[in-house]
């Protein structure tokens, strides 16, 4: 690819940019992912505590988030899903507190779809009344939150296992810890392209 076509494609990727408001969405799904972030955690510590029990997945979340973001950031979703924990004390506040999780765990996902909707220039499929897709479009992220459940518990499950065959081995071949580190990256990077695969198969509106 000679440079004159190199700067072409640039410009155009730059100009859909701009022209599909790329910023706006990013802040938009951004504000969205921050409320979500809590209810879609718990579904994942609920899946994955059915294998290895919910303290120890979310002591290993907040030891993955600490390495991502620091202590700091880790020690804040920490008191986030104590807080997200506690139980209510009246059916009221219980039947508010089930809708609120529901609609924070697929906001995220619901504003993703709009904005892939957006960028790639599709309408929102027509499946009736406007409550029958809304509440579709929710089922559909609510399936997705699952889903991040239970790649989640895939994760845990290989990364267990690599853990005990490490320990298991690593005496006798000092050279598996290094195998391990390397397993440990392909486990990482194929869950994160299970997800993406995921969400672009499931939400946009585009067959």
């Amino acid at each position: 690819m000679s440079l004159s076509e190199l700067w072409a494609v640039l410009r155009r990727a730059i100009a859909g940019w701009w022209n599909d408001n790329v910023p706006h969405l990013g802040a938009a799904l951004s504000y969205y992912t921050l409320f979500s972030l809590a209810p879609i955690l718990i579904v994942a510590i609920a899946i994955g505590g059915l294998a290895f029990g919910a303290e120890a997945v979310r002591g290993e979340i907040v030891v993955q988030i600490d390495g991502l973001v620091g202590r700091k950031g880790a020690l804040a979703v920490q008191a986030m899903l104590e807080g997200a924990a506690k139980p209510s004390s009246s059916i009221p506040a219980t039947i508010i507190g089930v809708i609120t999780f529901f609609l924070g765990a697929t906001g995220a996902f619901l504003e993703l779809q709009t904005a892939l909707n957006t960028i790639w220039r599709v309408k929102p499929k027509s499946g009736g009344s406007w409550f029958r897709v809304l509440l579709m479009q929710r089922l559909i992220s609510f399936g997705l939150v699952v889903g991040v459940g239970f790649l989640l518990l895939t994760s845990l499950l290989v990364s267990a296992g690599l853990g005990a065959l490490h320990r298991y081995m690593g005496d006798a071949y000092p050279g598996v810890a290094v195998l391990w580190e390397a397993l440990n990256v392909i486990v990482s990077l194929g869950v994160i392209t299970l997800l993406f695969a995921m969400v672009y198969k499931v939400l946009p509106d585009v067959e």
